[in-house]
């Protein structure tokens, strides 16, 4: 049946729906494949058991995109971990009068410079 994709498990074209009739008449129907007999659930439709059996998992990621991905998070969680790091030295900063909250109420400014305090070491000098 042109309609069935191959199996997913071994790669056969022969496969097929089945139809089940039962004493009362209820039916049921299951893809089929004839090589591995892979099959599916049985579900009240053929049109369902088509889309049963052509439904597919996604594919496993390639190890390079695993790899990309996994590039693409530690970089964030630097980032996370030095913007803490910053704030919690800015606020430090903060405490001895060095730095102050920016204008604007976010992040910082620094009141003095370390090229100050140099300049202010030389004229003590």
């Amino acid at each position: 049946m042109s309609e069935l994709k191959a199996c997913p498990f071994c790669g056969s074209k022969k496969v097929w729906l089945r139809e089940f009739t039962y004493t009362m008449g209820a039916k049921d129907w299951n893809g089929e494949c004839e090589r591995c007999y892979a099959r599916t659930p049985n579900t009240i439709s053929r049109a369902k058991a088509i889309e049963a059996w052509n439904t597919r998992a996604e594919p496993e990621p390639s190890r390079e995109a695993l790899v990309a991905e996994n590039e693409k998070l530690w970089a964030f969680v630097n980032k996370a971990v030095m913007a803490d790091h910053v704030e919690r030295v800015f606020r430090e900063a903060e405490n001895l009068g060095l730095a102050r909250v920016g204008p604007d109420g976010h992040g910082f400014q620094l009141t003095r410079t370390l090229t100050d305090d140099a300049v202010e070491r030389e004229k003590e000098q």
